[in-house]
């Protein structure tokens, strides 16, 4: 280890074997040698050509080796928002293959809830241009210790929001804390926190959680803020989910906390008009009676398991009125988000195949006053194509037709062969639930 130290105005540069093996003598030994060179370190005049820390490892392990340089290579980005220090970071691999990092410019403004600053980093490999990253720094002006740190990466003209990686620690103190990778947020947070000796945990101290509050505060600021800049994937920094576990299982009390924690910050976010809809941004909780999206669920009912193909329900959901999901291609992302709140309390609308089906019947006398954009015909005739698609198993030959228009509701008549099997519950029960009747090997529908 090579390392510069500042003693009395004056800075020493130091060079320093770790060597922890060997019985209690020998390990006494080297802390002595350790000691010794220390004390030899030399005197030094400017810095600006000397890193200021060098490490060397040797390894018996090559797998090891190349699994920390990976772990080192996903954490080195967000070290430039926790590290104010940092300067170039060069790693070089066992094929002598030399991949760096280069801070260019920082930029750094104020608003009233946060110090935002800005580190431009250009990344390179075997000397050729690979990307260029921003790395913002959210500082909470109340809580100066606690910050938020994101990452965009160049996009064309413009940027675009980099999701961290699943194995990266959410939870820094400059450096990662182990067993943060749980915490079920697209940012990391930093702050001065007490972590065990082996940093694997934060002690959750009445501190620890004031700056985490504080980070997590500054959530919703951050997505404006990449929402102002026209950050492409900008939704993705406003996932907030309740963790399973963290550093372990959680205590009851700590539990309570994070839900009551994160809950108010997805609360704040489900606010912001951060959807983009066929008609615009709008909020996911339209407070009250305002517009709001509304997030597709690719399953027949909201207690049961992901069973469709989420695009044609997504289609089928924009054919009825007074229904707004999200665009097609933002679909995806935003089923995972509004999954995250609600697993927090936070009111979000969710719809599945069977609540689009009530929406499209509901208040139906006549063709023309059907709720759906399409032609009715082409539109009913979808949601009962889906209901028959799910029960492969139990229909074998498939007609559909109109059976008759009354004035009283639409009524639909399926005309199957039907198998004996265990499943035929499944389609009895949803069925039942939405004023379906069963009619021997013939059933029908009516509003």
């Amino acid at each position: 280890m090579r390392g510069i130290l500042s003693t009395d105005g004056h800075n020493e540069l130091f060079f320093l074997q770790l060597d922890r093996s060997g019985d209690e003598d020998q390990i006494y030994e080297n802390t002595m040698k350790s000691y010794d060179a220390i004390r030899e370190a030399e005197m030094i005049v400017g810095t600006e050509e000397i890193s200021t820390a060098r490490f060397e490892y040797v390894t018996d392990n090559r797998a090891a080796a190349l699994a920390g340089l990976a772990t080192y290579s996903n954490t080195v980005l967000y070290l430039y928002g926790t590290c104010e220090h940092l300067g170039d970071v060069t790693i070089t691999d066992d094929s002598r293959h030399r991949t760096v990092w280069k801070p260019v410019s920082v930029s750094t403004t104020q608003n009233e809830s946060a110090l935002i600053k800005s580190v431009s980093v250009v990344m390179e490999s075997a000397g050729r241009f690979i990307c260029e990253y921003r790395v913002v720094r959210f500082q909470n002006n109340n809580v100066p210790t606690a910050a938020l740190i994101i990452v965009l990466q160049r996009n064309g003209d413009g940027w675009k929001f980099n999701v961290p990686p699943r194995e990266l620690s959410k939870l820094f103190f400059r450096f990662p804390i182990r067993g943060g990778d749980l915490l079920p947020v697209n940012c990391v947070i930093d702050g001065h926190f007490s972590v065990s000796q082996e940093r694997d945990r934060i002690h959750m101290r009445d501190s620890d959680k004031e700056q985490i509050d504080a980070a997590l505060s500054l959530l919703p600021v951050a997505v404006q803020w990449a929402v102002s800049e026209d950050c492409v994937g900008a939704h993705l920094l406003g996932h907030v989910a309740m963790p399973d576990h963290l550093f372990g299982a959680l205590t009851d009390a700590d539990r309570a906390w994070w839900r009551t924690t994160l809950a108010r910050v997805a609360g704040d976010l489900s606010l912001m008009p951060i959807v983009r809809t066929g008609r615009g941004d709008i909020p996911a909780d339209g407070h009250a009676h305002g517009a709001h999206a509304d997030f597709i669920m690719p399953r027949f009912e909201l207690d049961s398991q992901d069973e469709l193909d989420l695009s044609r329900v997504w289609k089928l959901a924009t054919q009825t009125k007074d229904v707004d999901p999200p665009l097609a291609e933002l679909a995806y992302d935003w089923m995972h988000l509004a999954l995250g709140w609600a697993s927090l309390g936070v009111k979000v609308h969710m719809l599945a195949l069977t609540d689009l089906a009530v929406k499209a019947r509901r208040g139906v006398i006549s063709w023309q006053t059907c709720p759906l954009m399409s032609t009715p015909v082409s539109g009913c005739s979808t949601i009962l194509i889906w209901l028959e698609q799910s029960l492969s198993a139990i229909i074998g030959l498939l007609r559909w037709r109109i059976y008759s228009q009354t004035r009283t509701g639409l009524c639909y008549r399926q005309r199957a062969r039907c198998t004996e099997t265990t499943a035929s519950q499944k389609p009895l029960k949803i069925c039942q639930s939405h004023s379906v009747k069963m009619l021997g090997t013939n059933y029908s529908i009516q509003n």
